[in-house]
C-alpha cells in the first residue's frame, strides 16, 4: 500500500487505528484492521457477542468507547469537528453509537445528552493519552493495507516499549 500522501488512506488509517488501539485500552481482543485504496476501512470484530473486562452496563460504555475511538482519531488528524466526521465517514459508527446509547437510556444509566457529553469526553482522553499508539497502528496500516490482531498488539507494545526498542513498518519490535 503505502502510499502514505493518499489522504483518504491517511484518514481511514487514523479511523481505524482509532477503533483498534481503543479496543485494547478497554481490555477487549485485538482484531484484525484494514484499509484499501478506496479509502475505506474495516475493524474486524470476533464473531461473537462483545467482550471486554468490564460486564454489563460498563461493557457497554467500553463499546462505545471503541465506536467513538475511530471518528474521534479521523477528526484529530483530519483537523475537522467529530460532527463533520459522524455525518460523513463516521456514519456508520453514528448509527451504531445511538444503538447502544439508546439500550443504556431506555434502561436508566444515562440521558442522551448525558451520554454523549460521557463517551466524547472519555474517548478524547483516551485519544489523547493514546495517540503514540494510533499513530504507531495507523502507520503499519497505511504499509501494509491490513494488520493481524497480533500486529496491532506489536505496534502498542513497541510506542511503550523501554527506550532501544522500536517497531518496524509490519509492527515487528526491534532494538
Amino acid at each position: 500500500m503505502a502510499d502514505r500522501s493518499n489522504a483518504l488512506l491517511r484518514h481511514a488509517a487514523f479511523h481505524e487505528a482509532g477503533h483498534a488501539v481503543a479496543r485494547l485500552h478497554v481490555g477487549a481482543p485485538s482484531t484484525p484492521v484494514e484499509i484499501d485504496v478506496s479509502g475505506a476501512g474495516l475493524s474486524h470484530g470476533t464473531g461473537e457477542s462483545w467482550k471486554c473486562r468490564s460486564d454489563g452496563q460498563y461493557a457497554q460504555w467500553d463499546l462505545l468507547t471503541v465506536l467513538l475511538a475511530g471518528p474521534v482519531a479521523e477528526a484529530r488528524v483530519r483537523r475537522r469537528s467529530l460532527t463533520a466526521i459522524l455525518f460523513t465517514s463516521g456514519q456508520g459508527d453514528f448509527l451504531q453509537i445511538n444503538d447502544v446509547l439508546a439500550g443504556l437510556i431506555e434502561n436508566g444509566f444515562a440521558s442522551e445528552k448525558s451520554g454523549w457529553e460521557r463517551v466524547e469526553s472519555e474517548v478524547r482522553e483516551i485519544v489523547r493519552s493514546e495517540w503514540a499508539a494510533i499513530e504507531a497502528v495507523a502507520l503499519a496500516l497505511l504499509e501494509k493495507g491490513v494488520l493481524t490482531g497480533a500486529e496491532v498488539e506489536a505496534c502498542c507494545a513497541a510506542v511503550r516499549a523501554p527506550a532501544g526498542e522500536g517497531v518496524n513498518a509490519a509492527g515487528v519490535r526491534h532494538g
